[in-house]
């Protein structure tokens, strides 16, 4: 997905104002900030990681703050080194501080204006085994749309309602609110790509999980895509090794843990994993055959603090 889609569809996720109600008025206005959204993306991002010497130019990751949460044990992470390349690395890449991570094959050709993107390593739901929601919504919810909306889809009987899929209209709906602030504002057909990015507006569809590089994850709990398990310790644990239920809310962090704390207080919200869409299952080290979730091998107590430590480095 290109950023100015990606953004404009969050800024309409959390309550931009759209016209699709009103066919009379312009359809597809909308209060969305599309010049501040550029800005916004070109000041985070910084200058292409390939414009100089190999690197990340803009907003990073943060560091580990051993002033606060404790040193970082030099012998635990080079054990913990060792065993991300054996176990992790294959998926998550090599870490974004080495040479391997810059090397050429990780990365897509230029395009037309220079700028190269890495291969992420995308990982069918039914091989990493987590929670299928997340992925399989784009394709398999339907949505019911007004004909006047203009939108590709079947007709009902009645012709009067069409159907498609919620990714192809999320897609289409989204592409035209930012088309309709680009007409209104007369920006040339050279402007509009590089507001989105020179890319095209495409969504994933297929039931994948992306593995993106680990550098600052422990400071994103609680982790999985669906936010299921509240540390990586747990992470690093079989299915039964983590907890069913727990609370979000607790800001106190926990170092020895890598995640926040998760006792309860009046007003946080109880997670509770036997819900759809809440599954903590796949991800798993367990000894045995590999498959259903399984991706490696059991890892010891002393192993899951080894490769903890390690990922503080990053």
């Amino acid at each position: 997905m290109q950023p100015m889609f990606r953004n404009a569809g969050e800024a309409l996720g959390v309550t931009a104002i759209i016209n699709l109600v009103n066919p009379n008025g312009t359809l597809y206005k909308s209060s969305v900030a599309v010049r501040e959204l550029y800005e916004v993306e070109q000041l985070l991002a910084g200058a292409p990681p390939y414009s100089s010497q190999p690197g990340f130019k803009g907003l990073r990751s943060p560091a580990w703050p051993e002033d606060i949460l404790g040193a970082i044990d030099s012998g635990r992470t080079e054990r913990g080194r060792a065993l991300y390349k054996d176990l992790c690395q294959g998926c998550h890449l090599a870490p974004v501080n080495e040479p391997a991570f810059w090397e050429d094959h990780r990365w897509q050709a230029p395009n037309a204006v220079g700028e190269q993107y890495l291969k992420l390593v995308e990982i069918p739901v039914t091989i990493i085994g987590t929670d299928p929601a997340q992925a399989a919504v784009l394709h398999t919810r339907k949505v019911t749309l007004p004909p006047y909306l203009g939108l590709d889809g079947t007709s009902d009987a009645g012709g009067t309602v069409v159907t498609n899929t919620f990714g192809a209209a999320l897609a289409a709906v989204v592409e035209r609110s930012v088309n309709v602030w680009c007409d209104e504002h007369k920006l040339s057909p050279s402007d509009r790509d590089r507001f989105n990015g020179h890319r095209p507006n495409l969504l994933q569809t297929k039931e994948i999980y992306k593995a993106r590089p680990l550098n600052g994850i422990w400071a994103t709990p609680p982790f999985l895509h669906n936010g299921s398990v509240p540390t990586i310790y747990s992470l690093l644990s079989p299915v039964e090794g983590r907890p069913k239920t727990f609370c979000l809310g607790n800001r106190e962090y926990d170092p020895e843990q890598m995640g926040y704390r998760t006792e309860c207080s009046p007003g946080m919200f109880q997670l509770d994993t036997s819900i759809d869409g809440n599954h903590n299952t796949g991800h798993e080290f367990r000894n045995g055959p590999r498959g259903q979730g399984v991706i490696g091998r059991g890892l010891s107590h002393e192993e899951r603090l080894d490769l903890l430590e390690f990922l503080k480095s990053l």
